[in-house]
């Protein structure tokens, strides 16, 4: 085999190898998970969340008393036993909040 074929191979090898643990410390650094429709999820005074799938009570119950979110983006963030809903508004420099959120996490 030649010189250039195995420096390509390698490369190629090397590429994948790299490729695959960065996929991996991505999916081990961000919890990603999907709040499908008619899902709860409920965040304590402690910090403790469950997610629930609710019945036709929890959902009339949401939509009575609940309010809609009035942005396709929400964040919730606590801070000790306060919790804040952040939705997506526009800012005095025209951007949108969301536009942003990438400035908002700690990069470890």
């Amino acid at each position: 085999m030649s010189m250039t074929k195995r420096t390509l191979l390698t490369s190629g090898a090397t590429m994948a190898l790299a490729t695959a643990a960065f996929a991996q410390q991505q999916r081990s650094d961000e919890a990603v998970d999907n709040l499908l429709s008619h899902e709860v999820l409920l965040v304590e005074p402690s910090g403790h969340m469950m997610k629930k799938k609710a019945n036709a009570t929890g959902i009339a119950m949401a939509q009575k008393y609940g309010q809609k979110v009035p942005t396709a983006y929400a964040m919730v963030y606590r801070d000790g036993n306060d919790h804040y809903l952040v939705t997506n508004q526009k800012l005095d420099d025209g951007s949108m909040l969301f536009d942003h959120r990438d400035e908002w996490y700690d990069r470890n």
